[in-house]
């Protein structure tokens, strides 16, 4: 590999770690794969291997070796990057070490954990974030959570319950995955501002919709967003770290205060 990587300071340590998996790979013609990596840091990661990026899978090549990111899905926001040498299949998702786990409860008796609630048991467990992918949550009483292949059999064998909800573990196909439909909802909002819909989708106060922006907690098409004004439009992805994300749909009229009828995808 050629050139010099111009990545931030407080990415170099891990960016020292994504080379490593690069070199060892050209080095010993084998696949190598990083661990999950939000938008963010995937992103940075891969315009300094000088390769572009896409929500749900990016792929490039430098010297003798592939570059492609995977989540699990299509749409991941949390990615791991995989290098391969030029021998193996053209498309590689099938090789990357994910496994997709189902976690499910009895949804009659019990309330939906929220995304916080995965993660925050999923950690309880030893497991540090970056071995986790995304968490994709669904109404039919169960959510589906991408993992590391490797620690896809302690989960199942360790996790008895998300917050107060005991929960059964076990793992689906990949393709299985995609079958979260999401569900459609109706949110009156004030305007269009980042801020407002934050606040509306997540049920937070307008306040604290402001201090997660200012966090850089907020990311509207997998990019932080800094400023509470900017304004969404329809098929953005708005995500909320540790709160889950939403689609942004269509505007679908006015209620008799004047406010916006906007449809999201959850």
């Amino acid at each position: 590999m050629k050139g010099n990587f111009v990545i931030e300071p407080d990415l170099k340590p891990l960016f020292a770690k994504v080379l490593e998996r690069f070199f060892l790979c050209s080095s010993r013609q084998t696949a190598t794969f990083t661990d999950f990596y939000d938008p963010v840091k995937g992103d940075a990661f891969l315009k300094a291997l000088g390769q572009s990026s896409q929500p749900s899978k990016s792929s490039g090549k430098v010297n003798d070796v592939r570059i492609l990111a995977f989540g699990g899905a299509e749409d991941c926001e949390r990615r791991m990057i995989g290098f391969f040498p030029d021998f193996f299949d053209e498309e590689g998702e099938d090789d990357f070490p994910i496994d997709c786990l189902q976690i499910s409860y009895n949804k009659k008796f019990n309330q939906a954990p929220r995304h916080q609630d995965y993660l925050g048991s999923l950690l309880g467990l030893g497991i540090v974030r970056e071995r986790i992918g995304d968490i994709l949550l669904s109404d039919e009483g169960f959510a589906n959570v991408f993992v590391v292949r490797e620690l896809s059999g302690y989960i199942c064998g360790q996790l008895e319950k998300v917050g107060r909800v005991s929960v059964k573990v076990e793992k689906v196909l990949l393709a299985q995955s995609a079958n979260v439909e999401k569900q459609e909802k109706m949110i009156n909002v004030a305007s269009l501002r980042v801020d407002a819909v934050v606040s509306a989708i997540f049920k937070l106060s307008r306040g604290r919709a402001s201090d997660l922006i200012a966090g850089e907690k907020v990311l509207v098409n997998w990019s932080i967003v800094k400023d509470g004004s900017k304004l969404i439009k329809p098929g953005d992805m708005l995500t909320l770290r540790g709160h889950g994300r939403a689609q942004i749909g269509e505007v679908a009229g006015t209620t008799k205060k004047d406010r916006l009828r906007l449809t999201v995808f959850v």
